[in-house]
């Protein structure tokens, strides 16, 4: 798809605003984390009389400051916020999600829910009968919620059925939906008035005409296709769908049935038995076939430009908010993890393959994220986040998208740095001056700032003003050390040669997230690697996206594990090795052997040109192009300080700063540079000195002849 046709659009949930391209949409511009403070989002608009800035600020200041996001598929809320619940109106709640749709179908799909019983706040969320369902992942009846019983799998705002016949099952193969969201239901719905061929009649205003028609999908509406199962006559219909078009058209509503409308409560009750969470604003971002979710933190309105700029951030925000004063005892970091993200009202991904142990580990007067960052860097652990889930990962979790930047193919631009990034300080400057702050309240009256005090834990600080009690960092269990050093050793061995590659805005370059991985192909043979991602920018009015890189620059006491068959494993002993030939090779020469030049530094072995030749031990790729007499050579570092090379390759089948596993094919035998025929060559190096492979275990070859495996 090209940038132009690409889709944009952005909204704000818990206040239906909309806004793409087509419309006031001006500039988009989303950065993606690993170790930053969080993902950020900027979204500008075309405000040229300052409407957009004052219906949000005016709601922002009603509801006692900008809302924090209560999220429908969970129960509990994300966050708490004095007097930040969001006023549900006739103008609200009955509202379809998706409000791009022109004011006829729109009209239609609410007397739609009107006539089901759902047109309430929490209609989309609605299963026959009136319970309620927790999550969009699907229809409630394929996720397993339902648990149909063999009444009615009716669900959502519109009653689809999951079986018998399978209704959503239908829209969302035809559609393409990824979810049962409330924008993904009406789009379904107005899939069905299309199959009914009533869309016609819906956008002609012909409503009888389109009741008739889709009375057989909806056995509510009239003139009641099915016995028994309609409430609403033909003139309450269209007297409903009536007020609901001078509505989408501007004016002012007195809906026929109000009190059908089933309005939630303006207040949310914040009791333990809360079922019913109230949406908060939070900004959506559609680019291309991926979505992008931000809490909405900011409204900035710029009155000579005529802009609206939006500003979200990401959970992070939410667990940097306020400074705790906690001890945490006989806990693991996936325990600790799991504590903080249920009291923010979020779920815990945690896809480390290891944990960490302490006996104590105290908080001492910083937030939540602050805490878990700092023994997540301590343990060698990266956190990221989607906006219900905190995610816990290692390098084990890395996963390679199989994109490929090449030079005057997809890349406009690559600067890189010969430096190695620390991580134990890698963005902790702008990180702490952001977040050790309290949270800040606007007063919904005077709209003043009010300063909120630190929480306090009592069992642990007698210290009743707020401040942070002193109290060491936490101490690790016995033998935990262990575990950190191997972790601390990867991330060492990972981070270096800091790069910024600048690529154009694509649907491939949106889906790039951190903690993948990226190759590089046609530059220079040192840039020509395997890459970890650690940021994304993506950029609406330049089209393109920025990656932030780094890579293996040396070996320390494992290999990297990618999640994508790539062979890895642990680095052995010295003695873990292999010969690089299958059984039956033939040895022509050997170290010491006279040459014109000098000494033979190596081993040869004759062998056919398109022979697979395998590395001789885990290792990272230090070299892999044509290299002058030595044709094409590979060369890879292992622990201890050896290196393997192989040479006069056909073929290669490796790159810089990949990881290889012992027994993996890195390319074929050939007869390229300076030779007497097709032969594989191996130098074996520790410093200076070179090696035979029987001082590293294997088979005596300081002999010619032929050699079984």
């Amino acid at each position: 798809m090209e940038f132009d046709e690409m889709p944009l659009s952005a909204r704000i949930e818990g206040i239906m605003q909309f806004f793409d391209k087509s419309t006031s949409l001006l500039d988009v511009s989303i950065t993606i984390g690993q170790q930053n403070l969080s993902s950020t989002c900027a979204v500008s608009i075309a405000d040229p009389e300052g409407a957009i800035s004052d219906k949000l600020i005016t709601h922002s200041l009603v509801n006692g400051g900008i809302p924090i996001l209560r999220d429908p598929s969970q129960s509990q809320p994300i966050a708490t916020s004095q007097g930040s619940s969001v006023g549900s109106s006739a103008t609200g709640g009955s509202r379809v999600a998706d409000t791009s749709l022109p004011p006829n179908r729109a009209a239609f799909l609410d007397m739609i829910a009107w006539a089901e019983g759902t047109a309430g706040e929490n209609g989309y969320r609605t299963t026959f009968g009136g319970g309620l369902f927790n999550s969009y992942k699907d229809h409630p009846d394929l996720t397993g919620e339902l648990k149909y019983g063999g009444v009615s799998n009716a669900s959502g705002r519109y009653q689809f059925m999951a079986i018998d016949p399978p209704t959503w099952e239908n829209c969302k193969r035809a559609l393409s939906l990824s979810d049962f969201s409330p924008i993904n239901q009406d789009k379904a719905a107005v899939y069905l008035l299309q199959q009914r061929n009533a869309l016609g009649d819906v956008d002609a205003g012909r409503v009888e005409a389109a009741l008739d028609k889709v009375s057989y999908e909806w056995a509510s509406l009239p003139p009641y296709r099915y016995p028994g199962q309609g409430t609403k006559t033909t003139a309450e219909c269209v007297a409903y769908y009536n007020d609901r078009l001078k509505l989408y058209q501007g004016g002012s509503i007195t809906p026929t049935q109000k009190s059908d409308l089933k309005q939630a409560p303006s207040t949310p009750t914040t009791g333990s038995n809360e079922t019913e969470p109230v949406k908060g604003n939070r900004l959506i971002i559609q680019w291309g076939d991926s979505m992008f979710e931000f809490f909405h933190q900011s409204t900035d309105y710029d009155f000579n430009a005529g802009r609206t700029t939006l500003s979200g951030v990401g959970i992070r925000w939410i667990l940097n908010r306020r400074p705790r004063n906690k001890t945490f005892q006989g806990k693991t970091f996936r325990q600790i993890a799991e504590q903080v993200a249920k009291n923010q009202g979020l779920k815990l991904d945690y896809q480390a393959t290891y944990d960490v142990y302490y006996e104590f580990v105290s908080q001492d007067g910083i937030s939540d994220y602050q805490l878990l960052k700092r023994e997540a860097e301590r343990a060698g652990l990266v956190l990221s986040e989607t906006s219900t889930t905190l995610v816990v990962k290692s390098l084990q979790n890395l996963q390679d998208t199989t994109l490929v930047l090449e030079y005057r193919q997809n890349v406009i631009s690559l600067v890189t740095k010969d430096q190695a990034v620390d991580s134990t300080s890698q963005d902790f400057g702008t990180w702490t001056a952001q977040t050790v702050g309290s949270k800040v309240d606007i007063d919904a009256i005077t709209g003043k700032m009010v300063q909120s005090k630190p929480d306090i834990d009592p069992t642990k600080s007698k210290d009743v003003t707020g401040a942070a009690a002193k109290q060491p960092t936490g101490k690790l269990q016995a033998g935990t050390e262990q575990a950190i050093d191997k972790a601390q050793a990867k991330w060492k061995r990972v981070r270096g040669l800091p790069t910024v590659v600048v690529i154009p805005l694509s649907n491939e370059s949106l889906s790039i997230q951190p903690m993948q991985a990226v190759r590089t192909r046609g530059f220079t043979p040192f840039l020509n690697r395997v890459w970890v991602v650690d940021k994304v920018d993506h950029s609406y009015s330049a089209a393109t996206t920025t990656l932030q890189l780094y890579t293996a620059v040396s070996v320390k006491d494992e290999s990297m594990s990618l999640s994508t068959g790539m062979p890895v494993g642990n680095v052995p002993s010295l003695n873990g090795w292999q010969m690089p030939l299958g059984a039956g090779f033939e040895v022509s020469s050997v170290v010491g052997d006279p040459r014109p030049y000098g000494k033979h530094s190596g081993t040869d072995f004759a062998t056919p040109i398109g022979t697979p030749i395998y590395a001789m031990a885990n290792g990272v790729v230090s070299h892999a192009a044509y290299a002058g007499g030595y044709g094409n050579r590979i060369d890879i570092k292992h622990q201890g300080d050896v290196v393997s090379r192989y040479a006069h390759l056909d073929s290669m089948a490796v790159r810089v700063g990949q990881q290889v596993q012992r027994g993996v094919e890195i390319g074929k035998s050939g007869e390229t540079g300076i030779g007497t025929g097709p032969h594989l060559h191996v130098d074996l190096f520790k410093g200076a000195r070179n090696l035979q492979p029987g001082d590293l275990g294997l088979l005596d070859c300081s002999r010619r002849g032929v050699f079984t495996k």
